[in-house]
């Protein structure tokens, strides 16, 4: 039966390759809540849009709606602003952790949330983010040996003890400690 349904593949990019979409389908998922909920003229506006734009859509299209729809939730009976669309984006996005993105993504969702006033520092938490993954990945390497781990990173071992302990990591452990 599969080879019977798989006769036509239809490839569709991710939503993050289609951006040009993204205002369209946010006007039909505006008019069609905006109807269940009971609005006469839902509308948003174009900073929204444009925020939604610059979003990374992990969920693709049906992350979209759901933001669409808590946003018109949250500002019925007036249109869609861009500080509602922020909210919750703020309130539904947990940050993936860094080492599950690549460097590319970790920084553009870093820096969309430095613009949309979540982060203020946006150096100091990419430091504070990736700093753990590469001590880890380090002394994991390094198989516990903390001279050529130090070596590697250009650090005395006395700096890499001490960001080892900060972490939480031991020589040759997998885990941080919790």
């Amino acid at each position: 039966m599969f080879y019977r349904l798989s006769v036509v593949t239809i490839a569709l990019p991710p939503l993050s390759e289609r951006t040009e979409d993204i205002p369209e389908l946010a006007k039909y998922f505006i008019h069609r809540f905006g109807k269940e909920l009971g609005l006469d003229s839902p509308s948003v506006q174009p900073e929204a849009i444009s925020f939604l734009q610059n979003q990374p859509w992990p969920g693709n299209v049906r992350e979209l709606e759901n933001v669409v729809r808590q946003a018109l939730l949250a500002a019925r009976p007036f249109g869609i602003s861009l500080e509602h669309v922020q909210q919750v984006l703020a309130k539904t996005r947990k940050p993936v952790a860094a080492s599950q993105q690549t460097h590319a993504a970790y920084i553009a969702e870093l820096l969309n949330r430095a613009q949309s006033g979540d982060v203020r520092d946006a150096y100091s938490r990419m430091i504070a983010d990736l700093e753990p993954e590469l001590f880890k990945q380090v002394i994991l390497l390094a198989q516990g040996n903390q001279s050529k781990a130090a070596r590697w990173l250009g650090i005395g071992r006395m700096r890499l003890r001490e960001k080892l302990v900060q972490f939480g990591l031991s020589p040759g452990r997998d885990e941080p400690d919790k």
